[in-house]
């Protein structure tokens, strides 16, 4: 089973080679057996069924084999429209195969990833991550089904494709940090290039943290490199905590040389 479905295919598809050469190599062999050269209306090749429906040839024979064992008459080999003699299908068999694949498939308005994507017109892997991320919290908007093609595949509920549309436009709402805002590594940085060297870990996320309920403004959510939500720290803020452990360093300090007398 394919975890993340398929990639939206391109409009020049064509068969696999052993497709198109099983096709010719029938055509030569079976040119002799029906005595009609034109097929029925509605009769279609294999390479017709996997351009029209996209078929996987695989897929189609396995389903058909079951009712032309009882019903030979749905299959024989004409003559195409291109002059090539080969095996085609008659409308009741194409109906009886997508029926099947039909009844294995996903309920309405699921959509598989490559369907996402074509839909929503994002990256294919950050869909996926926010799919999967999604996922874990309703496993129910989630199920494996068979596409056109015969593949097994996950697909997702409209309700879990609203969510991940929804969580992309919140992204889109958020813009680049103003110059001079830092993040939680940045601010450690600046601490530590400044020899203010703080005694636990916590300190510094409790010195920043110290100012959040006074002025909630001089925090804020931006878009990181990564494409990530990252709180980040106004300048303010920033002066604020590197003076509180400037202060802390001048006291310790202090206690050192005092000690040493």
């Amino acid at each position: 089973m394919e975890r993340f479905g398929e990639m939206p295919e391109s409009a020049d598809f064509r068969p696999e080679p052993e497709v198109r050469s099983s096709f010719v190599k029938e055509s030569v062999e079976n040119k002799e057996k029906d005595g009609k050269e034109s097929p029925p209306e509605g009769w279609m090749t294999m390479w017709g069924l996997i351009k029209r429906f996209g078929f996987g040839d695989k897929t189609f024979s396995k389903i058909a084999g079951k009712y032309l064992d009882s019903h030979p008459e749905m299959t024989g080999v004409f003559l195409s429209s291109k002059g090539v003699w080969g095996r085609h299908y008659s409308p009741e068999l194409i109906e009886l195969v997508k029926k099947e694949l039909e009844s294995r498939g996903a309920p309405e308005g699921w959509l598989n990833m490559g369907q996402i994507h074509l839909k929503l017109r994002r990256n294919y892997d950050n869909l996926r991550i926010t799919a999967m991320d999604l996922l874990d919290k309703n496993p129910e908007e989630g199920r494996f089904a068979v596409n056109k093609g015969g593949k097994t595949i996950e697909y997702f509920s409209p309700v879990l494709v609203a969510k991940i549309e929804q969580a992309f436009e919140e992204k889109d709402k958020y813009e680049s940090p103003p110059e001079g805002w830092v993040h939680k590594t940045d601010l450690s940085k600046i601490i530590f290039a400044s020899r203010l060297r703080p005694r636990k870990s916590k300190d510094l996320t409790d010195a920043v943290g110290s100012f959040r309920n006074e002025h909630p403004e001089w925090f804020q959510n931006f878009m990181g490199l990564g494409g990530s939500l990252i709180e980040y720290y106004h300048p303010d803020l920033v002066k604020k905590v590197r003076d509180i452990f400037i202060e802390r360093e001048a006291k310790f300090t202090s206690k050192l040389q005092r000690s040493a007398r």
